[in-house]
């Protein structure tokens, strides 16, 4: 009996270790389950708040760059209201010849050319070499005086008046006189635009023209009776 009872009392006692082991290997595992859910959750929350951190950052970034890219409206608009008028070849007044005589001044031939072609509708240029020639210190036909001229393709006038074409007289590669002429005209057409002109500029006759003195010196409206030429000029040499 003793030892049956021995033989029982050390089954019960193996049969309590490997219960207790099991206990202790199962509180194990749920802990480490426990840490690891723990830990996962964790990091799928930062992943998560990286993610929106990064998305904020680039609707940021975005953001910056579309106000960087878009210019400011009121900045525009000043730009294009400070835009300087440029000459009507419309309907010209004094004032806009005034300016045109004005804009010619220091222009090498090229930028000449390119000016009236792109401020008036014009044909091709005509260009004559040696036109005529002007005295030049002690030498009376020193200097040669080159004519480039454009008929207007369609309208161009002056107060109302058509005028048939603009002629450049070039002289030492300067610009040396600028007019607006016109073909056919008469002393009434003459005089209505002087009283216009003097309306506007002062005026200073000479035995030549009635000149008047405008921002870019002075302009001579003469008609020549001979060719009944109407011409509007300024020289500027």
């Amino acid at each position: 009996m003793k030892k049956i009872r021995s033989i029982l009392a050390f089954a019960l006692a193996l049969s309590m270790c490997a219960s207790m082991a099991a206990c202790g290997s199962n509180s194990n595992d749920e802990s480490s389950k426990t840490e690891t859910s723990s830990a996962a959750t964790t990091e799928a929350t930062t992943e998560e708040s990286t993610e929106e951190a990064s998305e904020d950052s680039a609707e940021t970034t975005s953001t910056v760059a579309t106000a960087s890219d878009s210019p400011d409206e009121s900045t525009t608009a000043d730009a294009s209201d400070s835009t300087a008028e440029p000459v009507s070849a419309s309907d010209m007044t004094f004032a806009d010849v005034d300016t045109c005589f004005s804009d010619l001044n220091g222009k090498t031939l090229d930028e000449i050319k390119s000016y009236v072609e792109s401020t008036f509708p014009v044909t091709d240029c005509q260009e004559k070499i040696g036109a005529y020639s002007m005295p030049k210190g002690n030498d009376k036909n020193g200097l040669q005086i080159d004519m480039y001229t454009w008929n207007f393709s369609s309208p161009v006038t002056i107060e109302g008046v058509a005028f048939d074409y603009i002629a450049i007289s070039m002289g030492d590669g300067a610009i040396y006189r600028a007019s607006f002429n016109k073909y056919d005209s008469d002393t009434q057409t003459a005089s209505d635009l002087k009283t216009k002109a003097e309306s506007y500029g002062q005026k200073t006759s000479n035995e030549y023209a009635d000149s008047y003195n405008m921002n870019c010196g002075e302009v001579s409206i003469n008609l020549v009776s001979e060719t009944e030429t109407l011409g509007i000029d300024h020289s500027y040499q």
